[in-house]
């Protein structure tokens, strides 16, 4: 029987504690551009968003580019995104701190390729800095799902069990995560995918990361630990 009732917070990297949401759009506008699609605005592009490039392109220009023509566009994206480097989000310090001071303890989860991870963290005096990180070794494919239930049996081991744990990301795919697994969500809108979509997973939704903190740190014990219904609107999910 688990008798810690500290909450344990999973955050997600991209477009939730890294401010990269707009690097992720103007990448995807860089790769657009390699196959003659017209770029689209921030706006549109996270109306749109999806885990799959292919979808994604249906929804923006309703198209299927060839094979040749995705391999270009995806070196095109990360080529564009590996020229950047973004900041925290405004608050992701304080939110990291305040977490701590409520209690939680902290881990990161993320479809970022591990060793870019690692390194990013380092960069941005993150190291060490959380219980566990784990970042993508293969593709994206599946979303982050299936790398939520691997996490959470590590988390196992320490001890964190899965009433403990709240999510707290930026997309539909982190909420569907959290659903499946059985764990709960607080998703915020600072990153690649609007307000409209992320409620439809029936997950709280934040403007700040500092907020989220607080939800997800309040009264755990009370708080209902059912996931939501499957969203009749499809999963919605990311790309990294």
């Amino acid at each position: 029987m688990d008798t810690d009732a500290r909450p344990h917070v999973v955050w997600d990297w991209n477009g939730t504690l890294l401010d990269d949401a707009a690097l992720i759009a103007d990448a995807m506008n860089a790769a657009y551009r390699t196959a003659g699609l017209a770029a689209v605005s921030h706006d549109r592009y996270r109306a749109a968003f999806s885990l799959s490039a292919t979808e994604l392109i249906q929804r923006t220009h309703g198209v299927v580019p060839g094979q040749d023509t995705m391999k270009r566009m995806g070196a095109a994206y990360h080529e564009h995104y590996r020229s950047r480097r973004c900041a925290l989000a405004a608050d992701a310090r304080e939110a990291l701190a305040l977490a701590e001071e409520r209690g939680a303890t902290q881990s990161l989860l993320s479809l970022h390729p591990e060793d870019a991870l690692v390194k990013a963290l380092a960069e941005h005096g993150l190291a060490g800095r959380f219980a566990l990180v784990t970042g993508r070794t293969g593709d994206a494919a599946g979303g982050k799902h299936r790398r939520l239930l691997d996490h959470m049996g590590l988390l196992a081991q320490a001890g964190v069990t899965a009433g403990r744990i709240v999510l707290v990301g930026d997309t539909g795919d982190d909420g569907d995560a959290a659903r499946r697994a059985g764990v709960r969500a607080v998703l915020h809108t600072g990153g690649v995918q609007d307000r409209t979509a992320l409620a439809r997973t029936g997950w709280p939704v934040v403007d700040s990361l500092l907020e989220a903190v607080r939800m997800a740190t309040t009264d755990v014990s009370s708080r209902t630990r059912t996931p939501p219904p499957i969203s009749t609107s499809g999963a919605q999910t990311r790309t990294v």
